[in-house]
């Protein structure tokens, strides 16, 4: 199954205000965006609730879900789930707006009575360790949610209104690319090798990666020309400057519409603020998940522009 990452970065001012936009990325994604399954799961006598354990979870093949919280303890980090109720959810945002370090809420078909199987959704908000300030939320799903264009303008829908509040460095709807949370860009690009921490923290100054969405700082939109400059590159189907700071930048009306040519204007118009290297082939073969890019050092449109 091939996972689509739907991701914003952006600085907080406190745990405090995090916590605030986590409950709005976490439970108001999923409550925008699987509403009916967050009801299912709620609502399912079958499936115990109360603290996530090791046991018994729910009759295999049912739907299941569990949101839990983080925070920084004088022993480190510690990470408390329940599985999804409303009493479950009622907790988890109270706690949040205290002040926290991450928040998660997620739904699996169980495999078995024991153990989560298939991924339906995941929606995860977490502030970047070693990148003081900053913070990264994001949600996961089957890339064949995408097939329905309906399901395509509520996901651009929710990322659109949660982009305008919170002036984000950076923004895309591109792929899962594993455990360290990279870019198609930085996962086949190096030596030297990003680190994602460093990556977030730099993104004002540099743009992580392009996709059929791609969400820019301002500073970076300003590098590339500005509002009207993108718009007459032709390479984007919409150009908008959020409320609050950055710009959105959608390749093409429909996601299938998003193929190799269009893949080629739009790293011609970023081209100028990307990193510099030369993605490796190699390396793109060997990701599970399709790797979208132009396969050419960026440099040379800095140099030439």
């Amino acid at each position: 199954m091939v996972t689509v990452l739907c991701e914003v970065d952006f600085e907080v001012g406190s745990r405090e205000e995090f916590g605030r936009r986590a409950v709005e990325w976490v439970v108001g994604g999923a409550r925008a965006l699987a509403g009916n399954l967050l009801r299912r799961v709620s609502a399912d006598g079958s499936v115990p609730k109360g603290r996530v354990t090791n046991g018994f979870l729910g009759p295999a093949g049912v739907e299941w879900g569990y949101v839990s919280i983080t925070r920084m303890q004088k022993s480190g980090l510690r990470q408390v789930g329940k599985v999804v109720e409303d009493a479950a959810i009622a907790w988890a945002e109270k706690e949040a707006v205290k002040g926290i370090e991450g928040m998660n809420l997620g739904f699996n078909l169980l495999e078995t009575s024991t153990i989560p199987g298939e991924r339906l959704i995941r929606f995860e908000a977490e502030m970047v360790e070693d990148a003081d300030g900053w913070c990264r939320v994001n949600f996961q799903a089957p890339e064949s949610r995408l097939e329905d264009v309906a399901t395509q303008r509520a996901w651009l829908d929710f990322m659109h209104a949660f982009c305008d509040e919170v002036n984000p460095s950076y923004g895309q709807i591109s792929y899962d690319y594993g455990a360290y949370p990279l870019t198609a860009l930085e996962a086949v690009t190096g030596p030297p090798w990003t680190v994602y921490s460093e990556a977030i923290a730099a993104s004002r100054q540099v743009l992580r990666g392009y996709d059929w969405l791609t969400v820019c700082a301002d500073e970076l939109a300003e590098s590339l020309g500005g509002i009207d400059v993108l718009r007459a590159s032709g390479a984007f189907a919409r150009v908008e400057p959020l409320r609050s700071g950055g710009v959105w930048l959608l390749a093409t009306e429909e996601y299938g519409d998003y193929t190799d040519p269009r893949v080629a204007a739009v790293w011609e118009a970023v081209a100028p603020v990307l990193r510099h290297g030369t993605p490796s082939r190699d390396r793109a073969e060997r990701e599970e998940s399709p790797v979208r890019l132009v396969f050419r050092d960026a440099a040379e449109i800095s140099r030439s522009a």
